[in-house]
């Protein structure tokens, strides 16, 4: 297990990172749901959705009072409680053949066999993490008074990389949140409220070419390294961009009564996003509910039906 000195973190990490999408997040993890009685996600609820899309989504939420990780079918059905404590269980993420969830635990990084049991710590002292290189290695990041930085933790070695500051000198001392790698290795994207608001970050590692691209946070790859999603800061909208072609396209999710769109998350042949969407945060409500896409044409299906929080889905299949 890596050590690093304990330190404190958020849900989110330090308080720095909800300015990524300003009051949202706040609200997004501002308690651990609300008091209204649960509400049942009958079959009649979950009927546009059923046998429709392939594979099995996690996700984390609040419904039980505490932050537990659930996973569920891909069209809302058999949802299954995978984690049962009073700790903070969030962010999940599919390895790449299924056989392990990985997920943070308080400010630590954990994993789990899908259905809950073989329990193992990973890495002490991180968060904002994704799985990267076939799931041998996670990057992931570390807070310091000063700033932040981005290591590659190799799984079976357990050794680590720093990759920002090191690859990119003027984000020393600066916050960095969200770091993930294309597939094929190429390209490091990240977001940071340097040099101006929130903003995704683009690092070709090949050449250590650093540019920003846009607006936003909760950058993802696409299965084939050619795309990439992340939450446009401005409207809240998920955005799609081809970074070597400079393409960039909202996806107009509209979904009635909750217009803020977080967690993207692609499904493994690329033609799905998994993510959460929620109310505006304003009205005094933390209930995200999580939804799948299909890429090309289709609305977005909603999968999750409670009052408390649930968030950072992500699909394997």
């Amino acid at each position: 297990m890596n050590k690093r000195p304990h330190k404190k973190y958020s849900i989110l990490g330090p308080a720095a990172a909800l300015a990524c999408v300003t009051v949202s997040l706040f609200f997004l993890f501002s308690g651990t749901g609300t008091s209204k009685a649960p509400i049942c996600e009958h079959p009649k609820a979950l009927r546009p959705g059923k046998d429709k899309f392939p594979g099995t989504i996690v996700w984390s939420s609040s419904r039980h009072g505490t932050w537990d990780i659930f996973k569920m079918k891909a069209d809302g059905t058999e949802k299954v409680r995978l984690t049962h404590d009073p700790e903070k269980n969030f962010h999940p993420v599919w390895s790449d053949k299924g056989e392990w969830i990985y997920f943070q635990r308080n400010e630590h990084i954990y994993r789990m066999q899908p259905d809950g049991s073989g329990l193992q710590p990973v890495i002490q002292n991180g968060f904002s993490f994704d799985l990267v290189e076939r799931s041998s290695k996670i990057i992931y990041v570390v807070s310091e008074k000063s700033g932040s930085s981005v290591q590659l933790y190799d799984i079976q070695k357990k050794t680590s990389e720093e990759l920002i500051p090191a690859r990119v000198p003027e984000f020393q001392n600066k916050q960095i949140r969200f770091p993930t790698l294309s597939p094929d290795g190429d390209w490091l994207s990240f977001s940071s409220a340097y040099p101006k608001a929130w903003s995704i970050h683009l690092v070709k590692l090949s050449r250590n070419i650093h540019f920003p691209y846009g607006r936003g946070c909760m950058p993802q790859y696409s299965p084939d390294s050619q795309h990439v999603a992340w939450v446009h800061s401005g409207n809240h909208d998920i955005y799609v961009g081809t970074p070597h072609r400079g393409q960039k396209r909202g996806l107009n999710i509209v979904i009635p009564e909750r217009p803020h769109n977080y967690f993207p998350k692609w499904s493994p042949d690329g033609k799905y996003l998994v993510f959460a969407a929620g109310p505006t945060p304003k009205r005094g409500t933390s209930d995200y509910e999580i939804y799948i896409k299909p890429l090309k044409g289709g609305k977005a299906v909603r999968l999750t039906f409670h009052p408390a929080t649930d968030n950072w889905p992500d699909i394997y299949f």
